[in-house]
Protein backbone atom coordinates (compact mmCIF):
# COMPACT_ATOMS: atom_id res chain seq x y z
CA UNK A 1 0.00 0.00 0.00
CA UNK A 2 1.33 3.46 -0.61
CA UNK A 3 0.13 6.91 -0.33
CA UNK A 4 -0.63 9.26 -2.96
CA UNK A 5 -0.60 13.29 -2.96
CA UNK A 6 -4.33 14.64 -3.85
CA UNK A 7 -3.75 18.28 -3.73
CA UNK A 8 -5.70 18.89 -6.70
CA UNK A 9 -7.30 22.38 -6.19
CA UNK A 10 -4.91 23.67 -2.60
CA UNK A 11 -2.99 26.36 -2.70
CA UNK A 12 0.05 24.80 -1.30
CA UNK A 13 0.22 21.41 0.32
CA UNK A 14 0.79 22.40 3.92
CA UNK A 15 -2.51 21.49 5.80
CA UNK A 16 -2.71 22.32 9.68
CA UNK A 17 -5.62 20.59 10.30
CA UNK A 18 -8.19 17.52 8.56
CA UNK A 19 -11.13 16.62 9.87
CA UNK A 20 -13.67 14.31 8.07
CA UNK A 21 -17.30 14.38 8.41
CA UNK A 22 -19.97 12.32 7.15
CA UNK A 23 -18.67 11.47 3.01
CA UNK A 24 -16.65 15.42 3.41
CA UNK A 25 -13.05 16.68 4.70
CA UNK A 26 -12.29 19.79 5.04
CA UNK A 27 -9.01 21.19 5.59
CA UNK A 28 -7.20 24.23 7.50
CA UNK A 29 -4.59 25.80 5.56
CA UNK A 30 -2.52 29.49 6.03
CA UNK A 31 -5.43 30.62 3.79
CA UNK A 32 -8.21 29.46 4.65
CA UNK A 33 -10.68 26.43 4.87
CA UNK A 34 -11.06 23.79 1.58
CA UNK A 35 -13.50 21.61 1.26
CA UNK A 36 -13.35 18.16 -0.61
CA UNK A 37 -16.41 15.60 -1.71
CA UNK A 38 -14.65 13.29 -3.47
CA UNK A 39 -12.30 11.69 -0.38
CA UNK A 40 -9.49 14.31 -0.86
CA UNK A 41 -9.26 14.00 -4.80
CA UNK A 42 -10.12 17.61 -5.67
CA UNK A 43 -10.58 20.82 -3.31
CA UNK A 44 -12.26 23.93 -3.77
CA UNK A 45 -11.77 27.16 -1.12
CA UNK A 46 -14.70 26.99 1.78
CA UNK A 47 -14.09 30.64 2.89
CA UNK A 48 -12.45 32.58 5.59
CA UNK A 49 -9.56 32.87 2.61
CA UNK A 50 -7.51 35.57 4.54
CA UNK A 51 -7.45 33.63 7.63
CA UNK A 52 -4.82 31.26 9.33
CA UNK A 53 -6.46 27.91 10.01
CA UNK A 54 -5.12 26.00 13.20
CA UNK A 55 -8.15 23.90 14.13
CA UNK A 56 -11.30 22.32 12.79
CA UNK A 57 -14.24 20.91 14.60
CA UNK A 58 -17.97 19.92 13.27
CA UNK A 59 -20.22 19.37 16.11
CA UNK A 60 -24.29 19.30 15.54
CA UNK A 61 -24.24 20.66 11.99
CA UNK A 62 -21.73 23.50 12.79
CA UNK A 63 -18.36 23.21 11.35
CA UNK A 64 -16.19 25.60 13.88
CA UNK A 65 -12.51 26.95 12.77
CA UNK A 66 -10.13 28.28 15.01
CA UNK A 67 -7.79 30.74 13.37
CA UNK A 68 -4.92 32.69 14.72
CA UNK A 69 -7.33 35.81 14.75
CA UNK A 70 -10.41 34.50 16.27
CA UNK A 71 -12.96 31.66 16.12
CA UNK A 72 -15.69 31.57 13.41
CA UNK A 73 -18.47 29.16 12.70
CA UNK A 74 -20.84 28.07 9.70
CA UNK A 75 -23.96 26.38 9.99
CA UNK A 76 -24.07 23.18 7.41
CA UNK A 77 -26.68 24.68 5.54
CA UNK A 78 -25.26 28.53 5.39
CA UNK A 79 -23.11 29.92 2.99
CA UNK A 80 -21.09 32.58 5.23
CA UNK A 81 -18.84 32.05 8.29
CA UNK A 82 -19.63 34.24 11.31
CA UNK A 83 -17.25 35.29 14.19
CA UNK A 84 -18.07 33.32 17.71
CA UNK A 85 -17.00 37.20 19.10
CA UNK A 86 -13.10 35.75 20.28
CA UNK A 87 -11.28 38.14 18.18
CA UNK A 88 -7.79 38.63 19.73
Amino acid sequence: STWTSNANGLPNTTIFTLIAHDSLLYAGLIKGVYKSTDHGTTWTPFGLNDTFILTLLHSNSTLYAGGEDGLYYRNDNDTTWLSAGLEK
